[in-house]
């Protein structure tokens, strides 16, 4: 996925896939810029690594993905409602149409309704470890699955949350370090080439 294409994600929307992915090229990018500024401050110079991670990182932040992606998650983020949690979990159970045979689906659904209101949810982790319980099980799940399920999609937004917070950081942090680590490696450049410098003459001197 090109960067622009992740540009076009629409907060609003419900491409849990493709905002996982953006999320995935801005954690690269900023795990990317962080070595960069490591190798840097080792005396690697900052035009092989740190200028073209931090241009692609700009990049990012000019199309604005992390803010598309943020106001994405911030509307992910809110407490599902118990109406929500009806809906999602109904939805859940009629992706398995034969379950009723060898189940009492009241009795399961009200006590899955009940243990899932008690985690207070939030609607992107909700409709997340829904869809990802109906497209990936073959059989009704049982309630801890269902538990479980939207623990890992919660610990996906906190990710993808802390992912973008980190990432305006070390675009700051990396350009307050670039004038002084180009100083260095220009430094660095005219002492290697120094001693293969021709000495000026005398009569160009005067």
């Amino acid at each position: 996925m090109t960067h622009q294409q992740v540009a076009t994600v629409s907060p609003s929307g419900r491409s849990i896939e493709l905002v996982e992915r953006a999320v995935g090229d801005v954690a690269a990018i900023t795990a990317r810029l962080t070595r960069a500024i490591e190798y840097a401050g080792y005396g690697i110079d900052p035009d092989r690594e740190l200028i073209p991670a931090l241009t692609a990182a700009r990049q990012l932040q000019t199309d604005g993905v992390p803010d598309r992606i943020g106001a994405w998650l911030n509307k992910a983020r809110v407490p599902a409602t118990d109406d929500e949690i009806a809906k999602h979990l109904a939805l859940l159970v009629a992706a398995f149409p034969h379950a009723g045979r060898d189940h009492d689906l009241a009795l399961y659904g009200r006590l899955l309704a009940e243990d899932v209101r008690a985690t207070q949810p939030t609607v992107g982790a909700l409709s997340a470890a829904v869809r990802t319980l109906r497209t990936t099980r073959e059989w009704l799940p049982a309630i801890a699955a269902v538990l479980a399920e939207v623990a890992v999609q919660e610990s996906k937004l906190r990710v993808a949350t802390h992912s973008l917070a980190r990432l305006d950081k070390v675009v700051e942090q990396a350009s307050a370090a670039l004038p002084e680590l180009e100083k260095r490696a220009g430094a660095r450049r005219r002492r290697a080439i120094a001693p293969f410098e021709k000495p000026a003459s005398n009569e160009a001197a005067q």
